[in-house]
């Protein structure tokens, strides 16, 4: 996570993105493949994170100021809108939908001729402003639904959380991608392709940064 909330900053992804990069390069530089593997893959990781609209904005800022008085209401709305995003896009992967697939691809490519830290602060930029659609959007057509399915996966946790989450995590995608929701999917599969293109862009960049210095793919 990386966002700002009433004066506050949480998480520390892009310096995490950082440090993990610049040991990703020391390992590789002294022939500990291993470990630039390993470093390389949380720099990615991380850097995939700060792509993902609530990692980088925890909320809009008139729905909060709406809604100041019902913090408990609040962090039940957001943390289950963030998560029925998540498993919407989850959803999409499993069942190899084809336009995230080539989303994906087109970023890296793009992202090949760029450096390894090509523009982070814009790419966060990017991923904020896409945000406030994508909360609104989950909210207004889907929202009583997967609030209410992730109520009942409240209930079954206080017994067993992993219970839980399996619950509310069924009844999300039975609330998305139910047959007459299926139309309301054309927006979330815009926007999140566009998301995907620029995490592509951005993994490319990376990877390229390394490969273009010899610290991939070497002959030994």
């Amino acid at each position: 996570m990386y966002f700002k909330l009433m004066g506050t900053t949480y998480g520390i992804a892009p310096q995490s993105f950082r440090v993990h990069r610049d040991l990703a390069a020391l390992a590789f530089e002294n022939r500990e493949d291993y470990w630039g593997w390993r470093y390389l893959a949380r720099g990615a990781h991380y850097l995939a994170d700060l792509g993902h609209p609530f990692h980088v904005k925890g909320l809009p800022g008139s729905f909060l100021v709406r809604n100041y008085f019902t913090r408990q209401e609040i962090f039940k709305i957001v943390s289950a809108l963030h998560q029925s995003y998540e498993i919407y896009v989850e959803r999409r992967f499993r069942e190899g939908f084809e336009p995230f697939k080539q989303a994906l691809l087109q970023g890296a490519r793009e992202g090949q001729s760029e450096g390894a830290d090509a523009g982070l602060q814009a790419y966060i930029k990017r991923s904020k402003k896409r945000h406030n659609p994508v909360f609104y959007y989950l909210l207004d057509q889907f929202g009583r639904g997967l609030l209410d399915a992730f109520a009942k996966g409240d209930e079954v946790s206080q017994l067993d959380a992993a219970a839980g989450s399996n619950r509310s995590s069924r009844d999300a995608v039975k609330v998305l991608f139910k047959d007459e929701n299926l139309p309301k999917l054309a927006f979330l599969d815009e926007i999140t392709c566009e998301i995907l293109t620029d995490v592509g862009r951005m993994q490319g960049a990376l990877f390229n940064g390394f490969a273009s210095r010899g610290k991939l793919y070497r002959n030994r």
